[in-house]
This record gives C-alpha cells, structure tokens and sequence, in this order.
C-alpha cells in the first residue's frame, strides 16, 4: 500500500496552460502530490485524469487511471460521488474543475510562463548559460561518468552511456518496436501505445540510447513527474509542423 500522508490534493488543466495546445482535447490531471521541507515537488503517490475525446461531433468526458494509481483513486470517494451526479450528461471541464475545488483540490495549472532567467551549470570547471551553446573544449562529460552540477546540485544519470531500449530491446537510434510503452508520441509527447494520436511519426520518436526526458530533465532541474506535469515532455517530444509558404 502505497503511503498518501502528507500528500495534497491538487489538479491542473493542461490546455489552459501556457504550454497548451488550444486545439487539443482537453484533459484534467488530478491526484495527490508530495511536497519536500523546502516546498519544492516530491512525487505524486497516485494521479489520473479525465480527457475529453471527440465522438460524434460531442466532447465526450472519460476517466483514465493506471493501475499504480487505484490506491489514491480509493481516497476520493467525494469526487465519484459528485461525478455520479453527472451520470450520461457530459460533464464539461468547467464543472469538473468547480467539482475538485469543492473537494478541496488546489488547482496548479501553470496559466502563465515561469522567470526562464538561465541558470548556471558548470560541467567540468566550464560555466555555461542553461539555454547557451558553449565552445569550451571541457565542455564534454568525462568520460564513464554523467555528473551535471545545477544551482550547487550535483546531478547523476544511473545510465551513463547510450543503451538498449528497456521496452522492446531496440539499440539507440533506432525505431521503437510495434507497442513498446517507452515510446513517445510525436503527436501529442504522451505514452505512445495510450494516445491513439493520427500522423505519429515513428523515426521521429526513435529511441535515443536514454529514458525519454530523463537527460531533459536533469538538465532543468526537475524530477520525472514535475517535467511531465509543467508540460515538456509536449515541448520536447512532439514534430514541429512545417510552415507551408504560399
């Protein structure tokens, strides 16, 4: 049994963040989230959402819940009953959001962009900006280790080197194996074998020799689910489309 003490319950709106694609489907994240002494995330014990796909011209709502999040499913007994309610009446995402916060949910959708000022790193004796290139020489990592310094905070990658896809076994570089779960979506950035997205290109999405995001966000600093939850995973993971020029 998973342990939920402590956990707070909040939720946020994906499409109407700064990252959002307005012409998605909208969909809710919700669950319960941890939090470190300084305030800063420390993992989610159980999230889920509910995605509003289109069926026959109407937005038609769904809730969708991994396994490893039934447990805190069970802790939110208040949000089932007032669904039920909406039982076969399509339930918008403007009541839905009115039903969390009643449930006292905490919404932490991140409606406006964040102070992206770059940070410093030093990596081996040579400081860069974040979000610069840098022409040191010693820029490189040494070699057999992975170590990327932060804000004072050493950072280590448990893989060090490029290897074999844990989900299909394919090397780097090369196409993700039919229903492998560590693919990503080139549509959307999500779990490729859940979305269903139209127009997913498989070369694109290849696999790259490490978890994706996991090198991403190191480097920003984050832990898995907070890169997932600000949204980089759809500014990383999804095909830019070509402008057509007239």
């Amino acid at each position: 049994m998973k342990k939920h003490e402590g956990a707070k319950r909040e939720f946020y709106w994906s499409n109407k963040a700064w990252y959002g694609r307005k012409n998605e489907a909208n969909e809710i994240y919700f669950g319960l989230y941890h939090y470190k002494k300084d305030g800063q995330k420390d993992g989610t014990s159980g999230e889920m959402r509910i995605l509003w796909e289109t069926q026959n011209k109407r937005e038609v709502p769904q809730l969708q819940v991994f396994d490893d999040a039934w447990s805190a499913l069970s802790r939110f007994h208040d949000v089932i009953d007032k669904l039920a309610e909406y039982d076969d009446r399509k339930i918008t995402p403007e009541q839905f959001v009115q039903i969390l916060k009643s449930c006292g949910f905490r919404d932490r959708t991140a409606y406006k962009e964040e102070n992206t000022t770059p940070q410093k790193i030093s990596r081996n004796g040579c400081t860069v900006d974040l979000y610069s290139e840098c022409g040191c020489q010693r820029a490189g990592y040494t070699k057999g280790t992975s170590k990327l310094t932060i804000g004072g905070l050493v950072l280590s990658d448990t893989k060090k080197f490029p290897h074999k896809c844990s989900g299909c076994g394919v090397s780097p570089w090369e196409i993700h194996q039919t229903g492998c779960v560590i693919e990503p979506c080139s549509v959307c950035g999500c779990q490729r074998v859940s979305c269903g997205c139209k127009g997913h290109d498989m070369s694109f999405a290849r696999w790259s020799g490490f978890l994706p995001g996991s090198l991403e966000a190191e480097a920003l600093g984050l832990d898995m689910t907070e890169f997932y939850r600000k949204g980089y995973h759809k500014v990383f993971f999804v095909k830019p489309k070509l402008a057509i020029e007239d």
